[in-house]
């Protein structure tokens, strides 16, 4: 793994940045917040400490579910009753605590868009996740990332281990990844 990371031409990084002693500065282009709610203020708290380090320099922040679309797809499962207390029972919001405004005076910002979350929904649903199910914020950011490949890049994804909350559906989430891999 370390020579993976090490050969790299960009390297995208998420919530603790892991592995950001063994990468050059300047190859980290992406820092995703995978998590929402109260992680993400930590992420942001680390990802400051990092800049102070020097361990990042020229990168986008990027937050992986949005907020919008989540937020309206637990309204319409609350409002059909169907299966919403199953997964989301300790989820009152998917929002972000953080002020948005002043991060993006901060950082580069980027959230990833209510459509692409929408189609996405769509893709997994007709793969068999079911409607009251979410897409990990680690899917979500692995399939974002694919829209911004040219022809000859290469991904690499490192650390997904499809497992978790039962709120996502790790099985096909484990198909669309694994054949990235290397085994």
């Amino acid at each position: 793994m370390e020579a993976s990371i090490r050969d790299a031409d960009v390297i995208i990084q998420t919530n603790k940045c892991l592995h950001v002693d063994l990468i050059p500065q300047e190859k980290t282009k992406y820092v995703i917040i995978t998590n929402t709610g109260t992680p993400s203020k930590k992420v942001v708290r680390h990802v400051r400490k990092l800049l102070v380090r020097k361990k990042l320099s020229d990168f986008s922040l990027v937050f992986a579910r949005n907020e919008a679309y989540s937020e309206e797809k637990i309204r319409r499962l609350k409002a059909a009753a169907t299966g919403f207390f199953r997964f989301f029972r300790s989820y009152r919001s998917f929002r972000c605590p953080l002020d948005k405004k002043a991060i993006a005076a901060e950082f580069k910002l980027i959230e990833i868009d209510a459509a692409f979350s929408a189609e996405l929904d769509q893709r997994l649903m007709a793969l068999g996740m079911k409607e009251d199910q979410l897409p990990s914020t680690g899917l979500i950011a692995f399939e974002w990332i694919k829209t911004l490949m040219r022809p000859g890049d290469y991904l690499e994804p490192i650390g997904f281990t499809h497992q978790g909350w039962d709120g996502h559906p790790w099985t096909i989430e484990a198909q669309l990844v694994r054949p990235y891999t290397k085994e």
